[in-house]
């Protein structure tokens, strides 16, 4: 009678495997880290004013973002940046709706909006440094006379493309001329709306 014997074979240890996660943000973050070192030796090497290290960078960013300059200088120009894009975008929307549903004055304003928009902003900083000196107020009007035309000539346009039927519902409705705005108008006209306030943007900026 034989006995038979039974081997246990060790299975090898498996070698820890790195998680993903861990090579993917090594992945990421190895090549800006690699650039900003030899940025950074490249510099200390051969200094330049027009290629400044990393450290005056961030010194020059840290006085403007988080010193005195953020209050005087950056904090009042995205006031005024607000401000302007702000008034540009209801003056627009207005003027717009207006022009757009009364159709002799559409005929009458088309051809002077389409001079007005071709003068770049810049050519009214004079007149307006002369009419108002160097204020807040002009600068506001400047970033407004750049940034109403797209929202204007587009909701124009808006106005224009609402489906006949539907102003013919909103007249059988006896809608008031409020209720026609913001339960046709508006909404008939809101995508083009909103392509001009993208343009508006920046145009501001």
């Amino acid at each position: 009678m034989s006995v038979s014997e039974t081997r246990l074979i060790p299975v090898p240890k498996r070698k820890p495997r790195v998680p993903r996660w861990i090579t993917g943000t090594l992945e990421i973050v190895a090549l800006p880290i690699i650039i900003l070192g030899i940025w950074s030796v490249s510099a200390l090497i051969a200094p330049n004013n027009r290629f400044p290290s990393i450290w005056r960078i961030g010194e020059a960013f840290g006085k403007t973002w988080l010193g005195d300059a953020f209050l005087v200088d950056v904090l009042p120009s995205l006031g005024r940046l607000l401000a302007g894009i702000v008034i540009a975008i209801v003056l627009g929307i207005v003027l717009g709706l207006l022009v757009g549903s009364i159709r002799w004055l559409r005929s009458f304003l088309e051809p002077v909006f389409e001079f007005f928009r071709a003068v770049p902003p810049p050519m009214l900083v004079p007149l307006l440094a002369v009419a108002l000196g160097i204020s807040d107020q002009a600068k506001i009007l400047v970033i407004v006379a750049g940034a109403v035309w797209p929202v204007l000539l587009n909701t124009v346009e808006g106005v224009r493309a609402v489906d006949a039927l539907q102003r013919e519902t909103a007249k059988s409705y006896q809608l008031s001329g409020w209720q026609r705005v913001a339960f046709l108008l508006l909404p008939s006209a809101s995508p083009q709306i909103m392509a001009g306030v993208r343009q508006s943007l920046s145009i501001a900026l």
